[in-house]
Formats: structure tokens, C-alpha cells, sequence
């Protein structure tokens, strides 16, 4: 299955997606959430989460979020 869906009213995305990007342009591994993901968002946003950042006009909802010391 993909790991995200967009019409012209939302996106939805498996676990993370960076702003300003089309989703054919995300990169898999935060689109899904992979450890590797989580590491490059915490290094582009390292004392925020990159929902906070979400600038696009179109809304976007996401399925998790990896919490706590372990990321």
C-alpha cells in the first residue's frame, strides 16, 4: 500500500511529510516512519516536531508519531 493519499481536499501520509514538497518527492523513509526518518527530523527540527512546521495549505493528516527517549 502507499504511504500517502492526497485529493483536493487533504493529504494523508503514514507518518511524517516535510512541507513545500510534492508527496511523489517525500522522501520513504519519513513518509513511513522508519527510524532513519525519525532521525532526519529530529536533526531538521530538533526541539520541535515537524507537524509544528507544516506550512501547506492543504491540511495534512498523519497516521503516527514515534514518542518517547528512543527514536
Amino acid at each position: 500500500m502507499p504511504y500517502y493519499f492526497e485529493d483536493e481536499h487533504v493529504r494523508v501520509v503514514h507518518a511524517a511529510m516535510l512541507s513545500g514538497i510534492p508527496l511523489p518527492d517525500q522522501r520513504e523513509a519519513i513518509l513511513c516512519g522508519t527510524t532513519r526518518g525519525e532521525r532526519e527530523l529530529a536533526a531538521l527540527f530538533p526541539d520541535s516536531h515537524w507537524y509544528e512546521h507544516y506550512t501547506d495549505v492543504k491540511p495534512v493528516v498523519f497516521g503516527h508519531h514515534v514518542t518517547g527517549r528512543n527514536r
